[in-house]
């Protein structure tokens, strides 16, 4: 194993953990919009919080599945094919809310068809890609050659079920700590009660996802508690949803998105630190499971892809910093605009 491929692994996670962060709120506002909005200016409201931005946000998912196809070719191909209904239930779910988004903007605000489909549209990925990350953690049958070979249901078993519980929670709390930073007048006092009771219901889940990872999570348990940087990541989890908690009751709105935030990155990094050195572990056979060593590229192509994203990634994080740079502040209560 190389330093190019750990940085490559390193860079991954990151990159998931961005992704997270952005569209973890946008994910969130969907989900939450019938418990937050109670008018239709209020909904107009929450969707300008995500309007002007979810689209961007989505490009670090892009992001994500490009560094995965050129730095762990074998892990794209495995998890694609693999989890291929799956990722098609998240695509057309993003699809769905995308297009829901659209047709408010276009006036179609009563709608009660589109806005059933903006929420389920937004708890689907915030659900499914929980599962993901929860079969990757406890681990899927895998051939010699790093093929998936189990079936659907093996995907959807109690632990992965319960990591897209606890990925729902991490949305959802995301999302209502950006509707309290960006919205105002009772909206705003609305989302700042959700925020902590999101916040005190992903702290619940998350210490029951660890007593339950420790029954059931084997070997990613074991080496998550063995590394220091294992207990950093819990420490940073806790401790982001805490602060979070506290920011949120002092009125501090920027303190607690920032507090969600770090508790994703903490939850990013708890899946990282425990799994590395594999990225898809295999439940059959430990010897079959795809590891950062052994699903890379090749050395050449290592060096050409760390050119190109020395390049790409901070253009497309540019990008990113100019839109919230705009759209900066608290959407209007009258037409939900900036």
């Amino acid at each position: 194993m190389t330093g190019l491929q750990v940085a490559w692994f390193v860079v991954a996670a990151a990159l998931v953990a961005v992704y997270a962060i952005l569209d973890g709120f946008d994910l969130g506002i969907g989900v939450l919009e019938p418990v937050l909005a109670r008018t239709g200016e209020q909904r107009s409201m929450l969707h300008g919080t995500v309007g002007p931005v979810w689209d961007g946000n989505e490009v670090w998912l892009i992001v994500v599945g490009g560094v995965t196809f050129a730095v762990f070719p074998a892990v794209y191909a495995s998890v694609l094919s693999g989890f291929y209904l799956v990722f098609m239930l998240v695509f057309f779910g993003l699809i769905f809310r995308a297009t829901a988004l659209g047709l408010h903007s276009g006036g179609a605000k009563g709608s009660l068809g589109w806005r059933a489909a903006f929420w389920g549209g937004s708890l689907l990925p915030a659900f499914l890609l929980g599962v993901v990350a929860g079969d990757l953690i406890r681990g899927v049958e895998l051939s010699s050659t790093g093929d998936f070979t189990g079936g659907l249901g093996s995907l959807f078993g109690p632990f992965a079920v319960a990591a897209g519980v606890l990925s729902l929670a991490m949305f959802v709390n995301q999302g209502a700590a950006w509707a309290s930073l960006k919205t105002r007048g009772e909206l705003h006092a609305r989302a700042g009660r959700v925020s902590r009771l999101t916040g005190g219901l992903l702290l619940l889940v998350f210490i029951l996802m660890g007593v339950y990872a420790w029954q059931a999570a084997g070997a990613h348990f074991s080496d998550l508690i063995a590394r220091p940087l294992g207990w950093l990541a819990m420490a940073l989890a806790a401790g982001g949803i805490l602060f979070q908690e506290g920011s949120s009751w002092l009125g501090h709105d920027r303190h607690a998105f920032l507090g969600a935030s770090a508790a994703v990155v903490g939850l990013v990094g708890i899946w990282a630190v425990g799994t590395f050195p594999d990225i898809v572990r295999a439940s059959n056979d430990e010897a079959s499971s795809l590891t950062v060593a052994s699903a890379s590229a090749s050395p050449n192509t290592l060096v050409a892809i760390t050119v190109i994203g020395a390049v790409g990634i901070p253009v497309v994080a540019a990008c990113a910093f100019l839109a919230y740079r705009v759209f900066r502040g608290r959407v209007d209560e009258i037409d939900g605009g900036y």
